[in-house]
């Protein structure tokens, strides 16, 4: 029978790696984000951390602290997922939380099999990770708020912000390494793995 070892459980003494399954985006996906932050930057409306260049993607599974032992198990199991290449397009501006208290603003992002192949990661990974319990919401994060100074004025500037509708191709997803620093965090890559076509 095999063993399951899920992650945080039982790791006190384990050398571990908090890591992240992610999509790289494009350089013109990336600079409508920071189009965007400009533009909230601009209005002044909450004090909160906007994501540089470096660190901005489409995450699709935070694994958090991962013993080391399993990452072995990890990427091969990554490997073993099955899915072709995929379209997206970036939609509106949202966020999580309510309005009150809002904690992430986003870029929602559309794209027709992505919650699938999502999903298909996270079963992949069921033997080492726990399911995640929250739907799938695709999206790319434009600031972390810590503060809003003005409720209504910031779900007015959300609702009345634009985003460009650029779509852009899904063709490889990256197993990564977070390292939380001073400055903030740094990301390594583990592993990439390419998505092929049905006849590739």
């Amino acid at each position: 029978m095999m063993k399951v070892q899920k992650i945080g459980v039982g790791m006190q003494n384990e050398k571990t790696m908090r890591m992240f399954i992610a999509v790289d985006l494009p350089h013109a996906i990336i600079e409508e984000v920071q189009r965007i932050q400009r533009y909230f930057k601009k209005k002044n409306l909450f004090d909160g951390r906007y994501p540089n260049e470096n660190v901005t993607h489409l995450t699709l599974k935070f694994l958090g602290n991962v013993s080391q032992n399993i990452v072995p198990d990890i990427r091969s199991a990554l490997r073993e997922i099955s899915a072709v290449p995929m379209q997206a397009t970036l939609d509106s501006v949202q966020f999580f939380g309510d309005a009150q208290d809002m904690k992430v603003i986003f870029i929602k992002i559309k794209s027709p099999f992505l919650q699938s192949f999502a999903q298909s990661i996270d079963l992949a990974l069921m033997p080492w990770c726990a399911l995640e319990k929250r739907d799938f919401v695709a999206h790319v994060t434009v600031a972390r708020v810590n503060k809003i100074f003005n409720t209504e004025r910031t779900v007015d500037a959300i609702h009345a912000c634009n985003v460009n509708p650029l779509s852009f191709a899904i063709d490889s997803f990256v197993l990564k390494e977070s390292i939380l620093l001073p400055a903030g965090p740094e990301y390594h890559e583990i592993e990439r793995y390419v998505l092929r076509k049905d006849n590739e």
